[in-house]
């Protein structure tokens, strides 16, 4: 195992690191597990209390989805893997869950999600609820399987433009907390086929 991830991936600490996937005509890499040889995705869940305050449909065709979940990695935003923008109800709590395959990013620690909720108004503007960023931590030597606890936002930005102002590095706005935030959580998921999500 060892010489394999000398010959196609990359060093790294803890127990995760790049490699290249043997199957990919253009050397794709990926996060592989050190221990077991097998490719790591992440799963998710996004949860708030059905106390706050929520919109009457979360998507139709005139403005689309309601929440906007956005995978931030370094100098770039891209839209979260949720499988529904719709929630189900589970114990006093919307949720939502949804899954991405990892890369570098994630083994640094410099991957983030950030979630707010849109509000469209006939004739006026478009109304939106802070955006809430979930900074993840390295991989390290995270078991798969395990759930991180559930926490809530490290940042927040205007909702509006607040996914252009993270990618851009710029400094964070003073924005109030909402009276009842979002909670995120996440696990790592090893499967044999690399860059895909079951």
């Amino acid at each position: 195992m060892a010489s394999l991830f000398g010959a196609c991936g990359k060093a790294a600490s803890g127990r995760y690191a790049m490699a290249t996937d043997p199957a990919s005509r253009y050397r794709f890499q990926y996060v592989r597990d050190r221990t077991t040889g097998l490719w790591i995705y992440r799963e998710f869940e996004l949860r708030v209390d059905t106390i706050r305050p929520a919109p009457d449909l979360w998507s139709d065709d005139a403005h689309g989805d309601r929440l906007s979940l956005q995978l931030f990695r370094p100098e770039t935003a891209q839209s979260g893997g949720l499988r529904s923008g719709t929630p189900s109800i589970e114990e006093g709590y919307r949720i939502w869950r949804g899954a991405d395959v990892a890369d570098k990013s994630d083994l640094d620690g410099r991957a983030a999600y950030g979630v707010n909720i849109a509000w469209p108004r006939e004739g006026e503007e478009t109304r939106y609820d802070p955006l809430e960023i979930f900074s993840l931590p390295p991989l390290g030597d995270t078991e798969p399987g395990s759930w991180s606890p559930w926490v809530t936002a490290a940042s927040l930005r205007e909702g509006g433009f607040g996914w252009w102002e993270e990618v851009h590095g710029k400094p964070l706005d003073s924005v109030p907390a909402p009276e009842h935030p979002f909670e995120f959580r996440w696990r790592l998921v090893a499967m044999d086929v690399p860059g895909r999500i079951p």
